[in-house]
C-alpha cells in the first residue's frame, strides 16, 4: 500500500458558516479491502499535519493487541497487521482555551480480530486511568460510549468500515477537530457507513469561559440509513453530545437530533421539507443546478425531559438546544450514491465550495472525483 496515492492534504472551501478556507487532509479513493486497511489509514492521516511543526491529532497511547506490545506513551501502530485482535490507540485532538486552561478532547478506539471497533470519546480529562495493557485500553473518568459497547475490561465491538468491496473517502481538518469519514459499495451505493465529528462553533463569555464547555457532536453509524434524516435526526440513533458540560447535578450524554424543517400541508400535517424536499427556485443567473442546504441545529427536546434513551448518561432531566453544526449541512434533494455538487445554495446569496451530497446530507469536500 503506497499512502501518498490515496491519502492527500490540500486546501480546500468547507461549507462552514463564514465560507472559510482551511487547510485539511484526505483519504480519496482508497479501494477497502479490509476494515484494519480503514482504521490504519484514518490513524495515519489525523496525526499527519501539512502545518509542521504544528500538531494535528495525535497518539497519546496504544498497543498491537494480544500478544503484541504496549506503549504508556506512543505509538506503536506502524503498519495495518499492528492492529491485531484487542489493540487500541488513543487519540488527542486540538488545543482549545477554556477560563485560561489549555483543554483537548480525546478519542480511543479499540478492535477484535475482524477488525470491528469500540469508540470512547472524553472531552477533557483523557484515557490516564484504569489498568491498561496490550488488550486493555485505559478508562477516561470522563469517558463515554459512542460505538460499541462493554467496558473497558470486557468490550464487544460492533462492525463500521466494511469489510471490502468498498470505497473509503474521509476528510479531517486542521484547524479543529472535526473530521468525517464515510464508505459506499463498489460500483456506486449509498454510504454505507459514516462517522463524524462535528464541532458546533464555541461561544465565550466576556471573560474567556466555554457557554458550552464540550461544543462537538460525534456520529457513528453503519448501514445504508446513515447519511438519512431517519437516523440523523431520529432520536434513538442521532449523534451523541453533552449537554450541561460542568454541572455535576445537570450533565448529561444523550443522542441530540438535528433538527430539520417542515411545514404543514392544505389538511395541516406536518410534511418533510429539508432534507429531500425543496430545490431552489429558478433563476435567469444561474445556469447550473443549484441545490438548497440548510443548517443542523442539534438538541434534545423540552418533551424529553425525565425520558430515558439508550445511551443516555447522566441527568435525563436536561433538555436544550446544543447549537448547530460548522460544516455539515442537509440537502433540499436526496442523492442516492456520493455525488459532488460544485452549486449550493446556503440561503444567504452565496455559494459554497465543492461539496458531496450523500443521502440528505451535503459532506465538505475538495473537487477530486469520487471513484465509483
Amino acid at each position: 500500500m503506497q499512502l501518498n496515492h490515496t491519502a492527500q492534504h490540500s486546501t480546500s472551501t468547507l461549507p462552514d458558516q463564514a465560507h472559510l478556507t482551511t487547510v485539511t487532509l484526505y483519504i480519496k479513493n482508497l479501494s477497502l479491502t479490509t476494515p484494519q486497511l480503514g482504521w490504519f489509514t484514518i490513524k495515519t492521516q489525523m496525526i499527519a499535519s501539512t502545518l509542521a511543526p504544528g500538531a494535528n491529532w495525535t497518539v497519546i497511547s496504544s498497543s498491537t493487541g494480544s500478544g503484541g506490545v504496549y506503549a504508556q506513551s506512543g505509538d506503536v501502530i506502524t503498519s495495518v497487521s499492528s492492529l491485531g485482535n484487542l489493540a487500541w490507540f488513543v487519540l488527542r485532538g486540538h488545543a482549545f482555551i477554556d477560563s485560561g486552561v489549555t483543554c483537548y478532547r480525546y478519542l480511543c478506539f479499540q478492535f477484535n480480530a475482524a477488525g470491528d471497533v469500540r469508540i470512547t470519546y472524553s472531552p477533557r480529562l483523557g484515557f490516564v486511568a484504569g489498568s491498561p495493557s496490550t488488550t486493555q485500553v485505559p478508562s477516561a473518568t470522563d469517558g463515554q460510549l459512542i460505538y460499541g459497547g462493554g467496558t473497558d475490561a470486557s468490550p464487544t465491538f460492533a462492525a463500521l468500515l466494511p469489510t471490502g468491496g468498498a470505497w473509503i473517502q474521509a476528510l479531517i481538518s486542521e484547524v479543529d477537530d472535526f473530521f468525517e469519514v464515510f464508505t459506499y459499495n463498489v460500483g456506486g451505493s449509498a454510504l454505507t457507513s459514516l462517522f463524524y465529528l462535528e464541532p458546533i462553533p464555541p461561544v465565550y463569555t466576556i471573560s474567556g469561559n466555554l457557554i458550552d464547555g464540550d461544543p462537538v457532536v460525534i456520529y457513528a453509524r453503519a448501514g445504508v440509513d446513515c447519511s438519512l434524516r431517519s437516523t440523523i435526526g431520529q432520536e434513538a440513533k442521532a449523534a451523541f453530545g453533552t449537554l450541561g458540560y460542568g454541572l455535576p447535578l445537570q450533565t448529561l450524554w444523550a443522542r441530540l437530533a438535528a433538527g430539520w424543517r417542515a411545514v404543514a400541508d392544505s389538511s395541516d400535517v406536518a410534511q418533510q421539507q429539508i432534507p429531500a424536499g425543496l430545490v431552489t427556485q429558478p433563476s435567469p443567473y444561474i445556469s447550473v443546478p443549484t441545490y438548497r442546504a440548510e443548517t443542523m441545529l442539534y438538541g434534545r427536546r423540552t418533551a424529553l425531559s425525565g425520558t430515558t434513551i439508550s445511551g443516555d448518561v447522566g441527568n435525563v432531566n436536561t433538555v436544550g438546544a446544543k447549537g448547530e453544526g460548522t460544516y455539515l449541512r442537509w440537502s433540499g434533494t436526496l442523492f442516492a450514491t456520493p455525488t459532488l455538487v460544485a452549486a449550493v445554495d446556503l440561503g444567504c446569496g452565496c455559494g459554497a465550495g465543492t461539496v458531496i451530497g450523500a443521502g440528505h446530507l451535503f459532506l465538505p469536500w475538495t473537487d477530486t472525483a469520487l471513484s465509483m
